[in-house]
């Protein structure tokens, strides 16, 4: 077995004398998810982003790995080139000067999603580790391409993001349906379902064992941090004005509407120059309606609040984290939070809610909240926000 093999495979210690030598296998990485993504000339988001920085870091572990992707018409994978690799997975989380941007990212995922339709299929049988790192319940096929991958013998191993749609009533009864579907199908073929924080893994083993069945092993792994100020110069200040920033999917679950009442709240008690404006950034997502009603209906908070739901680059991203005074995070529920991190990279308090695994996130650096409490919310943003020695003294600590 190879080194990515042993690193993933969670094994029982057993005596080296005693130990049998393994067959040699051949690692799988699954990029099919961010390939699709790319082709609809997306801007990658949380799981898509995890697959393009998490995949390198395994190449570089195991250069014999291949990364695949699914041909939906046949139910088969293909192996990527070299060059659709550096485009696509190299290059493919990152905009900006001397990185593709999307028409040609877009025209290389189609080209290669096309070849894939007539190549010559990698073999899938008992030699084979199949990595899954992407979001696998949203595809049928993906899923059935599994199960079939599974009774040909491949071991599977499934990274594990969170239990939003079962345990929030964020999502379609139909996404309901498929994620009910994807955690029967990790559990039945899994070899191994490690998973990107102890509160995801801990909610997947109650699930599990709630339905009558135990998990396969797995481990937690944090995750890598997508956006640094390493890799982006800090550029001019993007925002007319003081700012905090917001960002996430325009969703239920990340609690838009709770920042805009505590911003209500904020202006009416501190005065509307007192407060930074509210810059939210994430496209439109689940059920957001009740939220985007009421910024309507406001006109934003006769504009302390905007939304930017066009896809932003990196590179702006890193603009606006930067030289943002402060940055909140209310939601939910989280199977990691990388906005929180991201925050902290870039030197900036976080205000997080205090729920799933925001608190691993945000570790003793992050200013957390009572989860859902307004009243709450908005004392922790007067005092570590708002309060410049206060916020200055955070930002030492986090530097």
């Amino acid at each position: 077995m190879g080194h990515l093999g042993l690193m993933l495979l969670r094994r029982l210690p057993v005596r080296i004398e005693n130990r049998v030598p393994l067959p040699p296998v051949t690692t799988l990485l699954d990029a099919t998810d961010l390939v699709e993504f790319l082709q609809r000339r997306e801007s990658v988001s949380g799981v898509q982003r995890v697959i393009a920085e998490t995949v390198p870091l395994l190449l570089e572990r195991e250069p014999a790995a291949q990364v695949v992707v699914l041909d939906r018409h046949r139910g088969v994978f293909i192996a990527l080139t070299e060059a659709e690799v550096a485009t696509l997975i190299r290059s493919g989380a990152r905009s900006g000067v001397g990185n593709p941007d999307r028409g040609q990212l877009a025209a290389t995922a189609t080209g290669a999603l096309v070849r894939a339709q007539t190549a010559t299929p990698v073999a899938v049988d008992t030699a084979s580790l199949l990595v899954f790192l992407g979001a696998v319940w949203i595809s049928d096929a993906l899923m059935l391409a599994a199960r079939d991958a599974h009774a040909q013998g491949a071991r599977c191993l499934y990274l594990l993001y969170d239990l939003t749609p079962v345990l929030e009533t964020g999502h379609t009864a139909a996404v309901n349906r498929l994620f009910e579907r994807y955690l029967h199908l990790i559990t039945q073929t899994g070899s191994a379902v490690p998973a990107i924080s102890e509160s995801s893994r801990r909610d997947y083993v109650q699930y599990v064992r709630a339905h009558g069945q135990e998990p396969p092993p797995g481990r937690v792994t944090g995750l890598p941090c997508g956006l640094t100020p390493e890799q982006h110069e800090p550029g001019d200040v993007p925002w007319p004005r003081p700012y905090a920033l917001f960002v996430g999917t325009v969703e239920a679950r990340k609690n838009h509407r709770l920042a805009l009442d505590a911003w209500r709240r904020l202006v009416a008690s501190q005065g509307a120059d007192r407060v930074p404006d509210l810059v939210c950034i994430g496209r439109l997502g689940w059920h957001s309606d009740e939220f985007l009603n009421d910024y309507v209906a406001t006109q934003g908070l006769g504009g302390k609040i905007s939304l930017l739901t066009n896809s932003v680059s990196d590179a702006d991203l890193a603009r606006f984290y930067a030289h943002a005074t402060f940055t909140v995070y209310p939601s939910r529920y989280e199977g990691w939070g990388l906005p929180v991190s991201e925050s902290l990279a870039f030197g900036k308090v976080p205000v997080v809610a205090y729920n799933s695994s925001l608190p691993e996130a945000g570790g003793d650096l992050a200013s957390y909240f009572e989860s859902g409490n307004v009243d709450d919310f908005v004392t922790v943003i007067e005092r570590d926000g708002l309060v410049e020695t206060n916020r200055r003294a955070l930002e030492q600590r986090i530097a």
